[in-house]
């Protein structure tokens, strides 16, 4: 724990002389966590390790099919977070994207069982894993975050079609907390709507049309941030990778999107998301790959399309996982 904090302070030192550097140093941060997950206890020096490294705690299990070695620690913050978020909304809005982002991977896992047809008796797990996230939703901290937002006019007249408004957020991590929050929740809400269908049981815990209509309002949020993250560069833009997947997926299903057509809509998304991910080798891929993509956090099938494992990271998060976990990947 001590040498990850040594590593993230250089880390700030290290980011003025090149993305590369400081990339690095975030990937060694992150092996060494990996590595101990169980080393780390919530705490606001954990949730801020854990928040900057979503790829590890979110991303990586994702795409590999596991849980996320530090849901340990989403159960903890979700559990306290009364007495956690009391010093801002700041921090209490970071405390629930990050419960949300922890205990997704197992939420997804049990949906895809439940989506093919391999296990129906996660139902019931499933359920109250769904209802632990969706009570994760924290509205007074986001309206205050909200407050905190200006509105102006989108700047690039090609993009006025489908964002006629943008936000301009106060800082790069005032926009990093929100956009990571309404990223987790919408594909809670997603999760969720997938969920209420297999399980009849599910539809009493929810009103639909009620999380239609948030899910419409999330993806909306998303889609204003982007002219701000896109000014700030690739520290901002990384926030927006995951977002635009979860944004494409929540218009499954949908014609339209507050009186723009849904194909107009996505046409703008994976123009957006080659930017954003060409280092990801994302430029030539198309509407069928974001497709299948943005289904592997809806419980879709695994696939590897758009995330370059690192050998070692892999192997690191592959020796953290329980073996009955192990045993359900691929």
């Amino acid at each position: 724990m001590l040498v990850a904090i040594v590593l993230l302070a250089v880390y700030d030192l290290v980011r003025p002389s090149g993305i590369p550097n400081g990339l690095m140093h975030l990937s060694a941060i992150g092996i060494l966590l990996i590595a101990h997950p169980s080393v780390l206890q919530s705490s606001e020096i954990a949730r801020s390790l854990l928040f900057t490294l979503s790829e590890c705690t979110f991303g990586l299990p994702c795409v590999m099919g596991v849980a996320s070695p530090f849901e340990n620690i989403g159960t903890e913050a979700a559990a306290s977070s009364d007495a956690v978020c009391q010093s801002s909304p700041f921090d209490s809005l970071q405390v629930a994207g990050y419960t949300m982002h922890t205990l997704l991977p197992r939420l997804i896992i049990e949906v895809r069982r439940i989506r093919s047809g391999q296990d129906t008796a996660s139902a019931e797990s499933a359920i109250k894993l769904a209802e632990v996230l969706l009570k994760a939703e924290n509205e007074g901290a986001e309206s205050v975050m909200l407050h905190r937002i200006h509105v102006t006019e989108t700047e690039d007249c090609h993009d006025r079609p489908v964002v006629k408004w943008s936000f301009k957020f106060s800082s790069i991590s005032d926009m990093g907390v929100a956009v990571s929050y309404w990223t987790a929740r919408l594909l809670v809400i997603r999760l969720c709507l997938i969920l209420e269908t297999f399980c009849p049981a599910f539809s009493s815990s929810i009103t639909r049309s009620s999380l239609e209509a948030d899910q419409e309002r999330l993806a909306t949020n998303i889609l204003m941030s982007w002219q701000y993250a896109h000014a700030h560069g690739f520290f901002a833009l990384r926030y927006m990778r995951e977002a635009l997947f979860a944004t494409w997926g929540a218009l499954t299903d949908r014609t339209m999107l507050r009186g723009t057509p849904v194909s107009t809509v996505r046409d703008w998304i994976l123009t957006k998301s080659r930017d954003s991910l060409s280092e990801w080798n994302w430029l030539h891929r198309t509407a069928m790959d974001m497709d299948e993509a943005s289904d592997v956090f809806a419980g879709g099938a695994l696939a590897k399309l758009f995330v370059p494992l690192a050998p070692s990271v892999e192997r690191m998060l592959w020796r953290s996982i329980p073996e009955r976990d192990q045993q359900e990947v691929f």
